[in-house]
């Protein structure tokens, strides 16, 4: 059982942003194929590329307004984005009465909840559209301190009565909250520094204006920056790109073009895990060389390749990441093949095309790569842009290898190809993540960077279980047998107990089980995205600083140190500590059931005070199987402690976490905070060990 602790307090609303791109068909050559691989992949998202993560119904318990019908939150921040009106018990506004102004009042009333002043309006804008019969649109943009903010806006609409007169029936909340941004301008980038940034040539800058632009950050939390916004034109043809960029990085934040192209979009079916389970998937075949006549180019991260021809020449080379898959009975020869495209834009490469284990293989290496990418900068890990080679088909059997390249046997009558065991792939790209990784790291002499065998064979276990979220590693590799060929989820411990247990694919089992249960902790308690998230943050970034599995639990702890300080605990040592203690890998720390982690999930909302001092919470966390408080200053809460409160859930289910993640704002309660300062909101989780 683990418990976690948060101290009531009242949200910080933050807000969130969608837009539309309206651009029109046109046939031709892209820009972006012109220019670098971030404006290429930035050109292919398009216009309004960022886009909130989750949208959650809202409990409207307690509201002040009783024309309030329903509410949607931003999972991120924790604002409203959407409220609706009940019309028969909205206020009714004359038809002639100024519509910008009424809407201006209606923020000012819901500015708290809205994160959005009428002062931050953009002078002199609002419109006002009747987009269908029967209704009436206010949009009001923003700005902050007489910047725009890119993309920020609220849309108000109103229901037209058959007398005339209007009733607040939606507001469409796509401004952001509170503006925290430093005082301090960056200067604009120059004319020349926008177009270097594209790497496109011959671009005439039309013009440019100052804007704010917003991100989310690796905590999912809204970050505002200075940026410039460019209008770059091709001197070649009438294409017109909008660029912009950040003021302080020179960063490209978005990019989009007056001319949508057709493209096409290739996939194939690769297995997600292994063909044992039969869990053939269809993903975009990614970064692959494509030869197009006499020219050479590649799809992008969506499988998107900009040509005109009806068959084109496929080549298994990541041209991202600079590596090649090859047949072991024609080893200088990257695997290719000729494919007709689909006159629908759609092509799907069947499985066996040209062959699963090559196919399976590219696709298993670049979702690796992009899972490492997540918590590691290409400078920390020179893979993400120079990976190393595989070769498919070997002909021996029941084993893959790395040795500065990837290596996977043929089937046999005991075993399967090894290539078609995605699991697999990923455990021997984990020796690579380990050659070019940890303090004493040796990059490609083909000497192990981390010099410990055991922590090596735990590392590429770990890393396979991450990705595929899952401590049963490879089913399938004896064949058709679909049992795993390991398992994480065991109970072996430090030090190995016979000659057996110290070899080391056996002994690694001893570090992966701790990283397993680390990674349970972690699910149970923010829930499976965000647990599984923070755990693979803390995984890969561990391997920075460590060289033997002894030494891991400290690494861990040091890379989740939030303050740089060894006197206090790190914001998840008690889960962590819980997990590798249950190894004997803590080096004798303990953290027992009074070990509690602030819950930096828990988000607090007062919804209206009841009067006598007892106030009406709406609450919810990751993970969490039960949310209590208890008034004061206490040192536990149980069900017999004075003011002792449970929250419930507002649908009537107990469960406050739902396919990994939290049910916002959905668990209830009333604390009576009279005579106490301060009241503490508990989560438990019955599942971490």
């Amino acid at each position: 059982m683990s418990i976690k602790i948060s101290i009531l307090s009242v949200s910080t609303l933050a807000f969130i942003m969608a837009c539309n791109n309206t651009a029109m068909t046109q046939k031709g050559q892209s820009l972006a194929l012109k220019g670098n691989d971030n404006f290429k992949t930035l050109m292919a998202q398009g216009a309004g590329n960022f886009r909130p993560e989750a949208i959650k119904s809202a409990s409207t318990l307690g509201l002040n307004s009783s024309a309030i019908a329903g509410l949607k939150i931003d999972d991120a921040s924790g604002a409203w984005s959407w409220v609706g009106f009940d019309t028969n018990l909205s206020d009714a506004i004359k038809a002639d009465q100024d519509l910008l102004k009424v809407s201006r009042e209606t923020v000012a009333k819901f500015e708290t909840e809205l994160g959005f002043s009428p002062g931050e309006i953009l002078a002199d804008e609002g419109s006002v559209q009747t987009p269908y019969a029967g209704t009436k649109l206010v949009t009001l943009q923003r700005q902050h301190q007489g910047t725009p903010i890119k993309g920020a806006f609220i849309n108000l609409f109103y229901a037209v009565s058959k007398d005339g007169s209007l009733r607040l029936s939606e507001i469409v909340n796509n401004s952001y909250g509170a503006i925290k941004i430093s005082a301090e301008v960056p200067p604009m980038p120059s004319d020349s520094e926008a177009v270097d940034a594209t790497g496109v040539e011959d671009l005439q800058v039309l013009s440019r204006r100052p804007v704010i632009q917003t991100t989310l950050n690796k905590e999912g939390r809204y970050e505002f920056a200075y940026a410039s916004e460019y209008q770059l034109k091709d001197k070649s043809s009438d294409e017109v790109v909008t660029l912009t960029l950040d003021n302080a990085s020179r960063e490209i934040r978005e990019a989009f073009s007056n001319h949508v192209y057709e493209v096409n979009q290739i996939s194939a079916e690769t297995y997600e895990r292994s063909y044992v389970l039969k869990d053939l998937i269809t993903r975009p075949l990614m970064w692959a060389k494509v030869r197009d006549g006499n020219s050479d180019t590649s799809t992008d991260d969506k499988g998107n390749v900009d040509t005109t021809s009806k068959q084109v020449t496929v080549t298994l080379t990541n041209t991202k990441n600079k590596s090649s898959v090859y047949f072991a009975n024609a080893p200088t020869q990257v695997v290719s093949f000729n494919l007709n495209l689909d006159a629908s834009g759609k092509t799907n490469i069947k499985l066996g095309t040209p062959d699963a284990a090559a196919m399976n293989v590219f696709a298993a290496v670049q979702e690796t790569i992009d899972f490492s990418a997540k918590h590691l900068s290409t400078q920390e890990l020179k893979l993400i842009e120079k990976g190393f080679d595989a070769k498919v088909n070997i002909a021996e059997a029941c084993n893959a290898f790395y040795n500065g390249s990837l290596n996977f046997f043929s089937a046999s009558k005991q075993c399967a190809n090894t290539g078609l065991i995605s699991d697999v792939v990923k455990h021997e790209w984990g020796h690579g993540l380990d050659d070019y990784l940890g303090p004493n790291s040796r990059g490609t002499n083909g000497r192990s960077g981390i010099t410990d065998g055991a922590y090596s064979e735990g590392i590429g276990d770990i890393l396979s279980a991450y990705v595929a979220k899952s401590p049963d590693l490879a089913p399938g590799f004896f064949l058709n047998d679909a049992k795993p060929l390991r398992q994480l989820q065991n109970n072996r411990v430090h030090p190995p107990a016979n000659a057996n247990e110290a070899e080391v694919h056996s002994a690694g089992l001893i570090i992966g089980g701790a990283f397993w249960d680390m990674h349970t902790n972690l699910t149970a308690l923010y829930g499976s995205n965000k647990g599984n998230e923070t755990a693979s943050r803390l995984f890969l970034r561990h391997l920075m600083t460590s060289d033997r599995y002894t030494d891991a639990y400290q690494a861990v702890l040091r890379v989740d140190d939030d303050d740089n300080n060894t006197a206090t605990k790190s914001p998840n040592y008690c889960n962590i500590t819980k997990a590798f203690a249950r190894h004997k890998l803590s080096g004798g720390e303990e953290a027992g059931a009074d070990c509690l982690d602030t819950d930096a999930s828990v988000r607090i909302k007062i919804d209206y005070d009841q009067g006598e001092g007892k106030l009406a919470v709406l609450a919810s966390a990751y993970g969490a199987a039960k949310i209590i408080a208890c008034p004061g200053k206490v040192t536990s809460c149980k069900a017999d402690t004075s003011g002792y409160v449970e929250f419930t859930g507002g649908d009537g289910d107990d469960v406050l976490t739902l396919k990994g993640d939290r049910k916002f704002y959905n668990a209830k309660g009333v604390v009576d905070a009279k005579t106490k300062a301060s009241v503490p909101v508990v989560t438990t989780d019955p599942m971490v060990k």
